[in-house]
């Protein structure tokens, strides 16, 4: 059984005032094509489509419209009604290097404006309350599979330029970690500044997810929980069962062994007994996470995989016994949070950290860079190291 893939449309449209004739050909190009088109396309393709009157967020409308074009998967747009907004958004989404689908009414009082004509358009002849042809939904279909198999951002905007918003798109800096593992969550604040709940990174991965950290020791506690901006609360193992035992989810967790002997040089020198000390209590957490993470790995292999799974995904428990632990990552197939470990800070949630997308090269970087480090950690002597890794 293949993989659904998911992905989020965005439909750049005149949108008109309810009851008004412009309405009414907005949803009928809405539901008659683009919805059909996107069904059309299941179980293959799951396509969220929405348009800017279908989201009821508060703050500024053209903040959320400038969002969607930067990040949603596929932006479509309907050029009808000589809309101004509608071409002030297809430029924006041309300037940010997007692979723009562009349906135009064959109305003949509307003029062909030359800025689009030698690009990629598909025409169609709005008829009220009748079925669009299926040769045209037929060709949507291979438009948006086309597109979709496609980055979703070209590399320049006009094959010169550099992509409008693409630092935005692409990177975003936190000045502290913890500032996204907050409990308590003010849902409007959130939308209204596009803050991602660190739960999100998670629950957002399709394919696989890694997780790094000197000990990891604090995902297997069962009080450490993550409040869902729509207010569930969930240990760290409910997510892992949801990831894959429903979504099919491949997740990697990889610490230090307690015998690696890079450990004691990522920790801070305060005297020779309180660095001993610090260095033999955080032996015993790579000990103790290392158990923690098996029970809950034996847990999760008696749970049933859902009906609806693509597939059974996996856990995988690694420990490095000779490579260092650079930062602490929460790898996805869609993005990349990372955060360093300095000397100079003492929890390493009053870090600063680095959000980035899969677009980027620098998540492309860092993904091959980690498979390198425990392909060759593998490969190195394991020395008086348990070839299980178990840090007993």
């Amino acid at each position: 059984m293949a993989k659904t893939r998911h992905f989020k449309a965005f439909v750049i449209s005149p949108i008109g005032k309810e009851g008004s004739p412009e309405r009414a050909h907005a949803d009928w190009v809405f539901e008659e094509i683009i919805a059909k088109a996107c069904e059309r396309l299941r179980p293959q393709y799951d396509i969220h489509v929405v348009r800017a009157d279908h989201e009821e967020r508060t703050g500024s409308v053209m903040g959320r419209v400038l969002q969607n074009i930067l990040h949603h998967d596929l932006v479509i747009a309907v050029l009808a009604f000589e809309r101004p907004n509608v071409y002030y958004e297809l430029a924006l989404a041309h300037a940010a290097a997007r692979n723009v689908i562009m349906l135009r009414s064959e109305n003949p009082r509307e003029p062909r404006h030359f800025d689009v004509t030698d690009m990629n358009v598909e025409s169609y002849d709005y008829q009220a309350g009748r079925a669009a042809p299926e040769k045209l939904i037929a060709r949507l279909v291979k438009y948006i599979e086309n597109t979709l198999d496609e980055p979703i951002h070209r590399e320049k905007a006009f094959d010169k330029y550099d992509p409008f918003g693409r630092v935005f798109r692409e990177y975003r800096f936190y000045d502290e970690f913890r500032h996204l593992a907050v409990k308590e969550v003010n849902v409007e604040e959130m939308q209204q500044k596009n803050i991602v709940h660190y739960s999100d990174y998670f629950l957002n991965a399709n394919e696989f997810l890694t997780l790094t950290g000197i000990t990891l020791k604090h995902f297997t506690h069962p009080r450490f929980t993550y409040t869902r901006p729509d207010g569930d609360l969930m240990t760290f193992s409910d997510v892992l069962q949801y990831l894959i035992t429903v979504k099919g989810v491949d997740v990697r967790a990889v610490m230090l062994h307690p015998s690696n002997p890079t450990l004691p040089a990522m920790l801070s020198y305060d005297g020779p007994d309180k660095f001993k000390a610090s260095v033999q209590q955080v032996k015993d957490e790579c000990r103790e996470a290392f158990k923690a993470w098996k029970r809950i790995a034996k847990v999760l292999e008696r749970q049933p995989t859902s009906d609806k799974a693509p597939k059974r995904g996996s856990l995988e428990i690694i420990q490095l016994r000779h490579s260092p632990m650079r930062y602490r990552m929460t790898l996805t197939d869609g993005s990349l949070l990372l955060t360093p470990y300095f000397n100079q800070i003492p929890y390493n949630g009053q870090s600063p950290s680095l959000a980035v997308t899969s677009t980027a090269a620098f998540y492309r970087a860092i993904k091959e860079d980690l498979d390198v480090l425990i392909r060759d950690d593998r490969r190195a002597p394991p020395g008086d190291v348990a070839a299980t890794g178990g840090g007993t």
